[in-house]
């Protein structure tokens, strides 16, 4: 008699247990992966590849707390995997690390410690923003304005004025319009100029100046090119014509 009372309430909590473990395997990532360095990369690359999203995105938010900066094969790899049905898994992992390794609130010295060895791996995520939903082509796009900022190289600049190109001419084949996707994206590569605040960004803006018909876009494209071209006389945006 005690048996069939008892069975019911040890499944009770087996079943509390169990709904628990993916919990407790995110906290022993968490206070793992902060002790580790590049030599356990191998591993933590299958720990990213595998398990659940949770319990991936615990690896992939704690890489910002370890001393050891290097995440370039990391990178490289969920760059590698994505496509197919585990693509915007994919890139919900490059944007927690992104925002992990990469805060905005670095500063200039730790941000140019933490890029240093990763500059291969950058380099090749700029050439991939095109193909990246609007999400991550965000987040990217402020790691490179950063980068540029401490001195990235031409490469990083190339990559993000080929991106502003991109979405000026897709602008102008839609006749001054955008769907939320690609406003988001055109903001996001306005934030990143008026962060590096380099005038060989100009004729970009100046485009996306004169060709947008959103209000909004047209105001902020005017902002930012003040903001690199102090004084210079400004033509007025499509929509207001």
């Amino acid at each position: 008699m005690r048996l069939r009372y008892a069975l019911p309430l040890l499944c009770c909590l087996l079943a509390c247990l169990l709904a628990a473990a993916p919990a407790l395997q995110c906290q022993e990532f968490s206070a793992w992966i902060p002790s580790t360095d590049r030599t356990d990369n191998p591993l933590i690359r299958e720990l990213l590849s595998s398990g659940s999203l949770g319990e991936r995105l615990a690896v992939a938010e704690a890489l910002g707390a370890r001393g050891d900066a290097y995440i370039g094969d990391l990178l490289e790899s969920l760059l590698a995997g994505l496509s197919g049905p585990a693509r915007l898994e994919g890139e919900l992992l490059l944007r927690v690390m992104l925002a992990s390794v990469f805060p905005p609130s670095l500063s200039a010295e730790e941000l140019e410690r933490r890029l240093g060895p990763n500059r291969q791996a950058i380099e090749l995520l700029a050439e991939s923003v095109p193909g990246f939903g609007a999400p991550l082509a965000r987040e990217t796009c402020r790691v490179l304005a950063r980068a540029i900022g401490t001195g990235g190289g031409g490469g990083l600049k190339g990559a993000l004025m080929a991106e502003g190109r991109r979405l000026a001419e897709a602008l102008g084949e839609r006749s001054g319009y955008s769907d939320s996707e690609e406003a988001d994206r055109l903001a996001a590569f306005l934030e990143a100029v008026e962060t590096i605040a380099d005038p060989v960004f100009a004729d970009i803006v100046v485009r996306i100046l004169e060709t947008t018909r959103t209000r909004e876009l047209g105001r902020y494209a005017r902002f930012v090119l003040a903001r690199i071209l102090p004084g210079a006389e400004q033509p007025p945006p499509e929509s207001s014509r």
